[in-house]
C-alpha cells in the first residue's frame, strides 16, 4: 500500500490506478487502518484512498484558527486529497466520517459522485426534533471525562462500538490495538464536531446517498432508520444484522456487496 502525506494529511492508497476512486473516511478517535480488513476486497475494483482525518491518526492537527468546523475540515481534507483524486470519486464515511463525507459531497459536488454513510447520524446528539440520537447528558459526561482521562474514555468508546455484536471480542481486540498505536492530536476538538447538526447539509445533496446501519448499534440506534426514511425519502437505507457500530467489520462480505451495488449507480465507469 502506497503512503503519501499531503498538507499534513496521512494518506494510504491501494488498487490499480485505472480503477474508479473510492475514499474511505474513519470515525472519531480512530485511524484509517480500521478499514484494513476490507481494503483487499475493495481494491479489486477500486483505487482505494484512505486518509487519516486531520487532527486524528497520523495526520497533523486540523487548521482551525477560529474553531474546528466540518466545513473547515472538508476544505483542508479536499486540498490534501486533490493530488491523489485524479478523477471523480465515491466516498464512504463511517460514524463521524459520515458527516465529513456529507460536507465534502456538498462542498465539491463535481468531484463526489455519491456517498455511503455507515453507522452515521446527521445529528449525533439529540435535539427536540431529533430524538434518535445520543442523549445530551451522555455526550456531556463523555466530553468531560475526556479532559480528565483520554485513555480511559477511548477504552470505553471501544466497548460501546462493539456492544451487542456477536463478534465483539474479536472486534474489540482490533480496536484496542489501533487505539494503542494512535496518538491523535485533537481528540477534544474533533469530538465537538459530533454536536453539529448536519441535517440541512445532507438535504442539499443531489448525489445518490446510501445509509448502512447495524441492527445492534448502541451509538447510532437502528431506530434512526425510520427518521432517515421520513426526512430523506430519496436516500437508500440498508442494514447489517447482528452488527453494532462496525458493520463493515461485522459482516465484510455483505458490506462490500452493498458497495458494489451502490457504485454501479454512482460511477460512470462500471465496476461490476
Amino acid at each position: 500500500m502506497k503512503v503519501v502525506v499531503e498538507g499534513g494529511v496521512h494518506i494510504r492508497v491501494a488498487g490499480d490506478v485505472q480503477h474508479p476512486l473510492l475514499v474511505l473516511l474513519h470515525g472519531w478517535g480512530m485511524t484509517g487502518e480500521i478499514f484494513d480488513p476490507i481494503v483487499s476486497q475493495l481494491s479489486e475494483r477500486f483505487r482505494v484512498v484512505i486518509p487519516d482525518l486531520p487532527g486524528l491518526g497520523q495526520s497533523e492537527p486540523a487548521l482551525a484558527s477560529n474553531g474546528l468546523t466540518l466545513a473547515g475540515l472538508s476544505r483542508q481534507l479536499f486540498e490534501a486529497l486533490t493530488p491523489v483524486l485524479t478523477d471523480k470519486a465515491m466516498i464512504v464515511g463511517w460514524s463521524l466520517g459520515g458527516n465529513v463525507a456529507v460536507q465534502l459531497a456538498a462542498d465539491y459536488p463535481e468531484n463526489i459522485t455519491g456517498a455511503i454513510l455507515v453507522a452515521s447520524n446527521p445529528c449525533f446528539v439529540e435535539r427536540p426534533d431529533w430524538p434518535t440520537a445520543m442523549p445530551k447528558s451522555t455526550y456531556q459526561s463523555f466530553s468531560e471525562a475526556l479532559q480528565e482521562n483520554p485513555d480511559k474514555v477511548l477504552q470505553r468508546f471501544a466497548l460501546l462500538q462493539v456492544k451487542g455484536d456477536p463478534n465483539a471480542r474479536v472486534l474489540l481486540t482490533r480496536i484496542k490495538k489501533l487505539l494503542s498505536e494512535a496518538a491523535p492530536a485533537q481528540l477534544s476538538e474533533t469530538l465537538r464536531l459530533l454536536t453539529c447538526d448536519n441535517r440541512p447539509v445532507l438535504h442539499q445533496l443531489q448525489q445518490p446517498i446510501l445509509h448502512v446501519l447495524g441492527t445492534e448499534d448502541t451509538l447510532v440506534p437502528i431506530a434512526l432508520r425510520e427518521a432517515l426514511a421520513e426526512s430523506y425519502p430519496h436516500h437508500q437505507i440498508r442494514t447489517v444484522d447482528q452488527s453494532a457500530h462496525l458493520p463493515f467489520l461485522s459482516n465484510p462480505d455483505q458490506f462490500v456487496q452493498y458497495v458494489w451495488q451502490f457504485a454501479a449507480q454512482c460511477l460512470c465507469k462500471s465496476v461490476l
